[in-house]
């Protein structure tokens, strides 16, 4: 068992504000929205539909997020061992405002389940040593580093500082490079883009780069045009199998957009208001995923199309089954809404706990 967690939270959630965080998280899985007005016509609350637009309102005005509580909740959700994660940075056009999004997401199959997002202060532009160092460092509190099987990045997470803080800390990574790159091999300078010379991949270990030896496969994309180098400090025959796993952040990014909840539908422009939307939308889009997994290996297994991919994820079937049921049978909701109001429960007692077994 792993017991690295240090991380530590005093804020607990008050009886109400469950109760508001329950309906609509509900309320967003029915709706498929983050649209306010979505959201607040499908809220099992008693009130008028304006009343609870206003205490959606309220809450992204007046209630504050406890991040790393929300982030330890995620977290009991992820698979146990040991993990693969992910690390992505996305623009994200909200009306007219850009906003500049960093995220880490642990694999979970083909999608993966977020532990920590920030939300950049710029709205356009590529990360920097400090912001993503932040990050990680958080995860490392959450987590703990001995859980990290290898970490997946694309080619903005680069430079030699970044590379130093990786090795550093023990972290198996894979990332990929610019094919403008250059590196060193065998006492000469070479540069990516003129390594394959019509051959489909070739694998370089002890290469020299960024003041540091470390490996190197470069492939053909599977488009058979691009060309793909990536970089780890294990083994350069690895590193195309591995890299794969880097896609599952994608898909929880397109889970939580047009696949699932649409959310640049939202009108928020506020940068801490966001976030917190981003983190009640990946609550929901987890409770989703945990249900679709549950139905496919103890009721129905989600059926194969003939590419080889499955007919729907399994987010999808968990949020299809839920709105289902809702529609269907109103004490299922009701039966779901208790079940969530006694997880946030939990969370707060689990958060109490956690701090007395770490000290």
């Amino acid at each position: 068992m792993y017991t690295e967690i240090v991380l530590q939270t005093d804020k607990k959630i008050n009886a109400a504000r469950r109760e508001f965080m329950t309906l609509y998280v509900a309320g967003m899985i029915q709706s498929r929205s983050v649209h306010s007005k979505d959201v607040a016509s499908f809220m099992d609350s008693g009130v008028k539909i304006d009343s609870d637009i206003r205490r959606i309102e309220r809450f992204y005005e007046g209630y504050i997020i406890d991040y790393k509580l929300f982030a330890m909740l995620l977290c009991l959700c992820i698979p146990q061992g040991r993990v693969n994660l992910c690390m992505d940075r996305t623009e994200w056009k909200f009306g007219d405002t850009w906003h500049n999004i960093l995220a880490i997401t642990v694999q979970f199959g083909s999608t993966s389940i977020p532990i920590w997002v920030e939300i950049l202060d710029k709205s356009r532009g590529a990360s920097n040593f400090e912001e993503r160092k932040a990050a990680l460092q958080m995860v490392f509190q959450l987590l703990g580093k001995k859980r990290i099987r290898a970490f997946f990045a694309d080619r903005e997470f680069i430079g030699p500082e970044w590379m130093d803080f990786l090795l550093l800390n023990h972290i198996h990574f894979f990332i990929r490079l610019r094919n403008n790159q250059y590196f060193e091999y065998h006492g000469k300078k070479r540069q990516i883009c003129k390594m394959l010379n019509g051959k489909s991949q070739r694998l370089f270990d002890d290469i020299g780069i960024y003041d540091t030896r470390l490996s190197l496969g470069i492939f053909k994309a599977e488009n058979g045009k691009d060309m793909v180098a990536i970089l780890t400090n294990t083994t350069a025959k690895r590193s195309r199998k591995m890299y794969r796993k880097r896609w599952s952040i994608e898909v929880f990014f397109q889970s939580l957009k047009q696949r699932g909840f649409n959310l640049e539908q939202t009108h928020i422009k506020e940068h801490q208001r966001l976030r917190q939307l981003i983190i009640m939308a990946s609550l929901a889009f987890v409770l989703c995923l945990a249900i679709g997994v549950y139905l496919h290996c103890k009721v129905k297994k989600i059926p194969l199309k003939k590419h080889g991919y499955k007919a729907v994820s399994f987010a999808r079937r968990g949020l299809d089954f839920i709105r289902e049921t809702f529609k269907l049978n109103r004490s299922a909701k009701r039966i779901f809404n208790q079940l969530l109001d006694s997880i946030f429960e939990q969370w707060t007692i689990y958060h109490a706990q956690l701090k007395k077994i770490v000290g």
